[in-house]
């Protein structure tokens, strides 16, 4: 299907604020981040399941490994699966936050790279995406809702904070169900969702400047993962340059200056 949502386009952090200033200025609405423009699927559509049933049975051995590393293990199968998807398995869910710049955040957190095998549109510029979400209260679980793995249509969840990353993240979940042959539709795709969603396109030659921004305004990967994996990470990044990155020494500065500036001589005392 064609699309119908709208597209827009940022290229600094000053943009987005002010994009969403004019055009988002609503409590109703979801965010998503990511560093190429993939489709709207959880990563249990993403990846290669080895039988038909291999979702459940990842899940309840999941469930079942689960008393060894916390003490309260919830009863409820939504709280599972949330924990589940935490910690990196793949599930039907797709992560999604209320917080606008943590979404922008994990756009730009890393150098662009095209995820899987999807193939570059002839003419396409490389570029991430931010995408809202303008969600209705009808469209949440209820607790009419008993089970994950028997909703018919795509839902909306809003996990309770069973994890600092949760809370610092804004974290909020859709939850996708798979058709008869267990695939998965991309949810911009999906005739009511396709019309509540907005796309942003961050250009990848702007996600430097962006990280940068981000990280003076207090977002970076020891405040939005809040762990020591967090922490080790933002220092690594702060004494290391990423690939997208340039060297801004005082140096590099002048060096740059001289080049694009060859009449001008700079005496050096």
């Amino acid at each position: 299907m064609d699309h119908v949502y709208k597209i827009s386009e940022i290229k600094s952090l000053g943009d987005f604020i002010t994009y969403l200033n004019d055009h988002h200025d609503s409590d109703d609405l979801l965010f998503r981040g990511q560093s190429d423009d993939s489709p709207l699927i959880p990563k249990l559509g993403r990846i290669r399941l080895a039988g038909l049933y291999s979702e459940k049975e990842m899940f309840n051995e999941f469930v079942r490994h689960l008393p060894s590393y916390i003490s309260q293990v919830p009863t409820s199968p939504w709280e599972l699966l949330a924990i589940a998807q935490h910690h990196g398995m793949a599930t039907r869910y797709l992560d999604w936050s209320s917080n606008p710049l943590a979404a922008l955040w994990f756009a730009v957190e890393r150098p662009f790279q095209r995820w899987g095998r999807r193939i570059a549109i002839k003419g396409e510029k490389d570029h991430g995406v931010v995408w809202v979400l303008k969600y209705r209260k009808a469209q949440f679980v209820t607790l009419k809702d008993k089970n994950p793995f028997r909703i018919k249509q795509i839902k909306i969840y809003s996990p309770p904070l069973i994890a600092a990353r949760i809370l610092a993240q804004a974290g909020f979940f859709t939850v996708h169900p798979p058709d008869n042959n267990k695939h998965f539709s991309p949810l911009e795709e999906d005739e009511v969702y396709a019309k509540q969603l907005t796309k942003i396109i961050v250009p990848a030659e702007a996600f430097a400047g962006i990280r940068r921004s981000m990280d003076r305004c207090g977002f970076n990967a020891a405040t939005m993962m809040v762990d020591l994996d967090g922490a080790a990470c933002h220092i690594a990044w702060q004494h290391s340059l990423l690939e997208d990155e340039e060297d801004d020494t005082a140096e590099k500065t002048v060096q740059k200056f001289i080049k694009e500036n060859p009449k001008v001589h700079i005496y050096r005392g």
